[in-house]
């Protein structure tokens, strides 16, 4: 069997307030250590047998959840997909993270700084290079886990006053290509999670 391939992808850097960043950066940090440390997140349907090697009640097949996680992960290993966003951001914190923690990465990088592809004509011969969207769904086809982890930002129609877009809360949830990467892995059914870094002040 393969490695786990989780797709870790988000807001590019700018998007990003000092304090959110870090907390964020953290919370890539707890995903890849939780992976490395105690294996698969993907078995939901345990059913009651002790574990032959914790002991515990509750099981996948003969062995427990986390036994199996941790056997999982021991054997196949994890492997990091991401974007390597040239903005910065999500993107780059993962992969930096992954390999300070020694995990592969399987980075799919834009070739042009646009959302379609682009064609070039070169020596009578037509080049694709790809874009965001192409890029994106090559993440989501890619993974088998995806997490797109976002800021929430001060509101862009009433800069924080509050207004009847945000519902009078001055603060929003980014949207980036990240949650683009998102929705097109539910299409794919994958399993998806959305983590919100709050902004804890309304400046």
């Amino acid at each position: 069997m393969a490695p786990l391939k989780v797709g870790i992808v988000g807001a590019e850097e700018k998007k990003w307030r000092p304090d959110q960043a870090s907390r964020a950066k953290q919370k890539i940090r707890s995903i890849l250590f939780r992976l490395i440390s105690y294996g698969h997140p993907l078995w939901t349907h345990p059913v009651p047998h002790k574990c032959p090697y914790c002991g515990y009640e509750s099981s996948v097949t003969n062995i427990c959840r986390r036994c199996a996680e941790i056997m999982y992960v021991i054997d196949h290993g994890v492997t990091l997909v991401s974007g390597g966003c040239p903005r910065g951001g999500i993107d780059i914190w993962a992969e930096n993270i992954a390999k300070e923690l020694g995990i592969p990465c399987e980075i799919y990088r834009p070739e042009v700084n646009q959302w379609e592809n682009k064609k070039e004509y070169k020596d009578g011969k037509v080049i694709v290079k790809k874009g965001y969207k192409a890029r994106n769904i090559e993440i989501a086809k890619a993974c088998d886990i995806l997490f797109d982890i976002e800021p929430e930002v001060l509101c862009p129609k009433c800069g924080g006053k509050g207004c009847s877009f945000c519902k009078g809360k001055g603060k929003v949830l980014n949207w980036s290509g990240g949650t683009w990467t998102l929705n097109y892995a539910k299409k794919l059914g994958k399993e998806t999670y959305q983590i919100v870094i709050k902004l804890d002040k309304v400046e």
